[in-house]
Parts: structure tokens; sequence; C-alpha cells
């Protein structure tokens, strides 16, 4: 793929999107804890995937939410600041 996308054979690129995420580990708090989630586990994923195929970063724009108000860890249910 990345030699097809060097040599324009699927045209120019201008924007490209990546996508993942987990409902997040029962092993440890700092996923469900500000400054944790998804984005800050998995980030760096999508900038390997997109980088493989596109090359170097210029720009990178993230959003991150959370969908669990509740996380189970380690045997104990409790609020996180996102919930």
């Amino acid at each position: 793929m990345h030699k097809r996308v060097r040599e324009g054979e699927i045209g120019e690129l201008h924007l490209a999107r990546s996508r993942y995420g987990w409902s997040g580990p029962w092993w440890g708090r700092w996923f469900y804890e500000q400054g944790g989630g998804a984005l800050f586990d998995l980030g760096v994923y999508n900038l390997t995937s997109l980088c493989g195929f596109l090359g170097s970063v210029t720009r990178v724009t993230a959003m991150v939410g959370g969908r669990r108000p509740q996380a189970r860890v380690r045997g104990r249910t409790g609020h996180g600041p996102r919930g």
C-alpha cells in the first residue's frame, strides 16, 4: 500500500483518519483518570500507521471521549473524571 501511495497510483492524498479504541483495562486505574484514556494509550498506533502510508507528520488533530461512566478495576467499581 505504501508503494501505491508514494507512486500516486491512488491519487493525491489530502486527508487521512485513523481510529483505535477500547473500553479500557481491568488492571489499572490510570486509563480512567485525568490524562489517561484511549488517546494516551493507543494514539501512537494511529500515528505509526498513518506515517507508514503517508510519511512524516505535519499536523495532528485529535479528539477523545469516554463512554463508560463507571469502570471496574481490580475488583472495584468507581467513577472517574470522565464519568
